[in-house]
């Protein structure tokens, strides 16, 4: 099972400030977590933390192993809306 990916205008903005780009080492980190997060049977897993994107916006974050990045999502049994990427930890 494959959830469908869908990107957020919030998410789009805060890994481009954040310099993440397609293809570079950075970018294949947090591929890695997305391929991973849609390809999970269930939502959130151990170690995910929930938090709240401003202004109240409930979400689960995972952190990009190997990188000071934060990955905020939210889930459905078919979807995963990517919310935010931050550099700070939640």
């Amino acid at each position: 099972m494959s959830r469908l990916v869908r990107l957020t205008p919030g998410y789009a903005r805060s890994a481009q400030r954040l310099g993440v780009r397609p293809g570079t080492e950075i970018g294949l980190k947090v591929a890695r977590v997305i391929r991973a997060l849609a390809g999970a049977r269930a939502l959130p897993e151990p170690g995910d933390i929930e938090g709240l994107i401003p202004p109240s916006l409930p979400a689960f974050v995972r952190r990009v192993d190997g990188a000071a990045l934060w990955l905020w999502y939210t889930a459905s049994p078919d979807t995963l809306t990517l919310r935010a990427l931050t550099g700070a930890p939640p």
